[in-house]
């Protein structure tokens, strides 16, 4: 029985490398999702960017 079940696992293992456009599906299948969480952190980094060097400022003009 395991053996038999490691023999179909090599199988499907042959199958998908003779096939290379499964891996490539894969990765098209979430590219929208993959964009849209690097544009929302994208826009969260600049904005702490911008916040930050604007509390920075006014607090070293503050103290000079």
């Amino acid at each position: 029985m395991l053996i038999n079940q490691s023999y179909r696992e090599i199988k499907n293992d042959q199958k998908s490398k003779k096939n290379p456009t499964t891996n490539c599906c894969r990765i098209k299948k979430y590219w929208k999702l993959k964009l849209f969480v690097f544009l929302f952190f994208l826009f969260f980094f600049f904005l702490f960017i911008v916040l930050f060097f604007r509390f920075f400022l006014l607090f070293f003009f503050y103290l000079w």
